[in-house]
């Protein structure tokens, strides 16, 4: 095997590792974290739009039951002033009695109706609230979509250069032995995306080792018998003599 036959491996870990930044910056785009933010704030509004409305319920029932209250009571006072304005009384000492039992109905309709109103004020209250995270939400809604669209640009962008890189990828293939393909994937994938380095001036290119002068004869004796494609003896991935 020559050396220019093993020249494309090292080609191949140049543009694995390209690949694999392009690859980084894809699954992590700084948008994608402002997506999850910004639906991560769209959730809470939900819900706090979700609590608005089960309280607006509670507080409109207990408004219907003071108004219930404080109607019945405005019937008896209706029924007593037409009794008394009807004629049919007449003695004054019964009259009387029926002017303090109409102000003693008005007095207990007085703290229902005070009632009703708070509740009404209360409801008023939660409605305004809950318009205003319904816009917050459509606010949101449109500040998500324009993330999106960065996010789609974004990653088009770099899957187009992923596409040049594999292009280059595939031209390289044909020219490494499928075996070497094979081991160099396996060390490639236990050694953080670094599967091969080249033996430079007694040093290893991948791990920036210097190998030992005995090892290093090792090699120069293999490569006297045709070998050119060793093993760092620090990090054991491929290492190819140039």
């Amino acid at each position: 095997m020559d050396v220019i036959s093993l020249e494309p491996l090292l080609e191949l870990q140049r543009v694995d590792l390209v690949r694999d930044r392009l690859q980084e910056r894809r699954d992590h785009l700084p948008e994608k974290a402002e997506l999850s933010e910004v639906e991560l704030r769209m959730k809470e509004v939900q819900a706090a739009i979700g609590l608005i409305e089960e309280e607006a319920q509670g507080v409109i029932r207990e408004m219907d039951r003071l108004e219930q209250e404080a109607g019945v009571i405005a019937n008896k006072i209706g029924s007593e002033e037409k009794r008394m304005y009807s004629g049919e009384i007449s003695s004054p000492k019964e009259l009387s009695a029926m002017q303090d039992e109409i102000a003693s109905l008005r007095r207990r309709k007085e703290p229902f109706e005070e009632g009703a109103l708070e509740q009404m004020m209360r409801r008023d209250e939660l409605a305004e609230r809950k318009d205003a995270l319904r816009r917050e939400i459509e606010d949101l809604g449109r500040e998500a979509d324009e993330v999106r669209k960065r996010i789609e640009a974004a990653t088009a962008e770099l899957d187009r250069e992923l596409g040049v890189e594999d292009r280059k990828r595939d031209s390289l293939l044909p020219d490494i032995p499928s075996e070497i393909i094979e081991e160099y994937e396996e060390i490639r994938s236990a050694k953080h995306g670094v599967g091969v380095g080249a033996l430079e001036d007694g040093n290893c290119s991948a791990c920036r080792e210097t190998l030992s002068a005995v090892e290093v004869d090792r090699i120069k004796r293999k490569m006297r018998e045709g070998d050119r494609l060793f093993h760092c003896e620090h990090c054991r991935r491929l290492l190819v003599v140039r």
